[in-house]
């Protein structure tokens, strides 16, 4: 998942232990500004298991430190804009109706 808002200082493990609520973290990543080398503003966590991610999607009220939101890694022949457009689609929808149908 992508995992926004972090601060300037903050380390891997303290976003690991932000997390880890919603289940077992493999990975964090932060990445770095390719012009500054400058860590940026925000990470990519890599959970154990696909309902770790669900759970951090459906309530990241839960997190209230960062931002939480859908991040998506593709294989390089299947790496194009279209493709990227209509699985964000499909995700989007996806959490929106588990959503709605938790309010009901």
């Amino acid at each position: 998942v992508y995992v926004g808002g972090l601060s300037e200082g903050v380390s891997k493990v303290e976003i690991s232990l932000s997390l880890e609520m919603f289940g077992e973290i493999e990975e964090v990543r932060i990445p770095r500004d390719k012009n500054t080398g400058l860590r940026r503003d925000f990470a990519f966590v890599k959970f154990a298991s696909p309902s770790s991610v669900e759970r951090a999607l459906l309530d990241p009220s839960e997190c209230e430190t960062y931002t939480i939101k859908p991040a998506f890694k593709f294989a390089p022949e299947e790496d194009s804009k279209a493709t990227r457009r209509a699985l964000r689609r499909k995700v989007t929808c996806y959490f929106e109706s588990l959503v709605s149908l938790m309010v009901i």
